[in-house]
């Protein structure tokens, strides 16, 4: 079953593996790898705390962010909502 897209922000980056890691709305932390991002040359332009929309996909090592797009301003403020509410701002 798929999961809902969800709204996050890049967390950290490590460009020379070309991989990092997005957090949710929730504090959830979610693995970022470039071949996942659409279109791919989206994770070169990627910095950190950059709101992004993604499908959360389970793997074995944890969450992968899979369909990686730049988030919209509506995405965006309602992760920032969500964040405020945590207190994650």
């Amino acid at each position: 079953m798929a999961q809902a897209r969800k709204v996050g922000f890049v967390d950290r980056l490590v460009r020379e593996r070309a991989f990092g890691f997005i957090k949710d709305g929730e504090g959830n932390e979610h693995f970022l790898h470039r071949a996942n991002c659409n279109p791919n040359a989206l994770f070169d332009d990627l910095q950190e705390h950059d709101h992004v929309t993604f499908t959360p996909t389970p793997s074995p090592k944890g969450s992968k962010a899979m369909s990686v797009e730049r988030a919209t301003d509506a995405d965006s403020a309602t992760l920032g909502g969500q964040l405020e509410n945590m207190g994650n701002r």
